[in-house]
């Protein structure tokens, strides 16, 4: 498995190590990077000198509808080639910034699945959500995964979660449970007490001395000092429902949630887009974020301030592949994607891109079928 995203930047130096979430794309320079007027800038603070993920999802993670079975550990995909994806219309929106100024997102779903069979086909539906690691460097803000709701044919259902706390491929959620620990959160870890969350205090510290030391045995935590104990298991959430498929009939499903999100940012332009995976970034994008990232220092100059420009770059992950569980091809295939004017928008993508609004960018395809992941940047410049 790759090392999950962890990048450094001195921004004097203008040097970006890291070790990404996938290798860049080498695909053919079929690609789509939208500039737009950047408005209602202000300076970034001086003492950034980190770029920094708010999570770290992994190359191998899934965010689609797949078939599934619920076998003894759990929820595994499986094939279900007697119902078809006929339609899927998948909408990322960046709904802005909140008070603590992260970056907020929301992913909707909508599919037609069609079953093409003269019997009935009932199937476990699992929606894996991205897996993700602790990052040691930069979250910040309460982790908000869950929001993960789903409707049949206009009526919302209920849905089961899982939570898994992988280490070594066992999972260990059972484990940390036990002990009243948060998967999700990792226990609200807090290493330097700067940040946590009002009402959860750092579960880790306050582990009995046996305890810590049965955890550090099972490398779920890294390190013995009470106040330095690193979460080190992988996070896995699968959202799941039995659904029924009546024979040679459509249902319509939609589901949204709120994405664990990427959050990068550095003073140095093109060395940032260098380091993005798959981020399909044309001179057109680049040349726009440099004129922008100018005159926001020209500003700064002419105000007596020093010149904190900075690029921000945030990025959802949405894996389209599971869809291949169900009987392909897609037969009509429609990305949305929607963000705040102000905002520069780049993702890689064979085929034409519409602007339908101001806001909003539509890729479509007919008879498609998945053979990549998709990974969608925001960027601002303050």
């Amino acid at each position: 498995m790759r090392t999950c995203a962890r990048q450094a930047m001195t921004i004097g130096q203008g040097l970006l190590k890291a070790a990404k979430v996938g290798p860049p794309s080498t695909r053919p320079p079929s690609r789509f990077a939208l500039l737009v007027t950047f408005a209602s800038m202000r300076s970034a603070p001086g003492r950034v000198l980190l770029a920094t993920m708010l999570l770290c999802a992994s190359a191998v993670a899934r965010a689609n509808d797949g078939a599934a079975a619920i076998a003894a550990g759990g929820v595994v995909l499986r094939d279900e080639r007697r119902v078809s994806m006929r339609k899927e219309r998948l909408a990322i929106r960046l709904l802005g910034e909140d008070k603590a100024n992260i970056t907020r997102f929301r992913v909707s779903v909508e599919y037609e699945f069609a079953n093409e069979t003269s019997e009935d086909v009932t199937t476990e539906v699992a929606f894996p959500v991205p897996e993700y690691k602790y990052s040691p460097v930069g979250l910040e803000g309460p982790l908000d995964l869950g929001g993960f709701r789903a409707w049949i044919d206009g009526r919302e259902i209920p849905v089961q979660k899982q939570v898994r706390a992988i280490v070594g491929g066992q999972d260990q959620a059972a484990t940390l449970g036990g002990l009243g620990i948060d998967v999700e959160h990792f226990g609200y870890f807090d290493p330097d007490s700067s940040w946590s969350q009002p009402g959860h205090p750092d579960q880790l510290r306050r582990l009995a001395p046996v305890d810590a030391e049965r955890l550090l045995h099972l490398g779920l935590i890294e390190g013995a000092d009470p106040d330095n104990r690193l979460p080190q298991w992988t996070v896995t959430t699968t959202w799941h429902w039995t659904q029924r498929f009546p024979a040679g009939t459509v249902v319509r499903v939609r589901h949204e949630y709120t994405p664990a999100a990427g959050f990068v940012y550095s003073g140095a332009t093109r060395e940032l887009l260098a380091g993005l995976p798959r981020a399909c970034a044309d001179d057109a994008l680049v040349k726009g974020l440099e004129a922008q990232k100018a005159r926001v220092a020209e500003a700064a100059r002419s105000a007596n301030h020093e010149d904190h420009s900075t690029v921000f770059a945030a990025w959802v992950q949405y894996i389209l592949k599971t869809a291949n569980t169900w009987k392909t091809p897609i037969r009509d295939f429609e990305l949305l994607v929607e963000r705040p004017e102000g905002r520069a928008v780049s993702f890689c993508w064979d085929g034409r891109v519409e602007k339908v609004s101001k806001t909003t960018f539509s890729a479509k395809a007919t008879d498609f079928v998945p053979t990549s992941d998709l990974v969608v940047y925001f960027f601002t410049v303050k």
